[in-house]
């Protein structure tokens, strides 16, 4: 899998993907897993989680890394020292404070030239320009370092995945145990199931990571022990 790098906990512009699970892939789904047809309304439920997690991983996959937000936030940081210093030479033009605040005032009036939307007073421009400036130094001050725990890490939509579809299975009266050893067949339909429903999946190769029985069981056990972050990812867009 790719390393587990810290993403963006916003990804946008991914649609919702389209998943049709046809009845022939239901077939081989069953006959590979637990050999029993599985209920439509179980069918239902299986596919609904699979939609959501084919959707979070290719968010996952497109996501920026967090890194670049704490970069452009490096650089915009260096207003905050420049803004303490222009603020009290603003506020002084703003309310003519000396006669040399008042020329700068009628100065920049005669030059100022607002959108044609929003045209109004210059002193009401300065004003409003004066506040929005100490408010926005003000939340740089108090961002930090921009340490976030909803980052989205390649690997958290499968693991969502595989507890989604742990509590579907469980619901249905079905056994979702796990061995790493293949040949205890009881203990092994669910990883056999899961392995069926990827491959019925796009060939993306990040909605695939495991395909060996052993190493998916691992994989399992490991995402039902550390309950990951997965289905906290959020889209910009909103596309529901």
């Amino acid at each position: 899998m790719p390393a587990r790098l810290l993403r963006l906990p916003i990804t946008s512009s991914i649609p919702r993907p389209a998943l049709n699970i046809t009845p022939d892939a239901w077939t081989r789904i069953e006959k590979s897993s637990y050999r029993l047809k599985f209920s439509d309304a179980l069918r239902e439920h299986i596919e609904r989680a699979t939609v959501k997690y084919v959707w979070l991983a290719k968010m996952e996959d497109k996501a920026e890394p967090l890194a670049a937000a704490k970069e452009i936030l490096r650089r915009i940081s260096k207003l905050r020292p420049l803004v303490h210093q222009l603020l009290p030479d603003l506020r002084g033009i703003s309310k003519c404070e000396t006669d040399a605040h008042s020329l700068l005032r009628h100065k920049l009036g005669q030059l100022f030239r607002a959108p044609s939307q929003h045209r109004r007073p210059f002193g009401d421009h300065l004003g409003s320009f004066i506040l929005d400036l100490a408010a926005f130094s003000e939340a740089l001050n108090k961002i930090g370092t921009l340490e976030t725990s909803d980052c989205q890490q390649h690997g958290d939509a499968w693991s969502g995945w595989v507890n989604d579809l742990t509590a579907i299975i469980q619901q249905a009266g079905l056994r979702a145990g796990v061995s790493k050893d293949i040949r205890c067949k009881e203990d092994s339909l669910f990883v056999r199931f899961v392995a069926a429903v990827q491959k019925e999946l796009p060939r993306d190769q990040f909605l695939q990571p495991f395909t060996e029985l052993r190493s998916l069981a691992d994989a399992i056990y490991r995402a039902r022990r550390d309950r990951p972050r997965a289905g906290v990812v959020k889209q910009a867009r909103a596309d529901k």
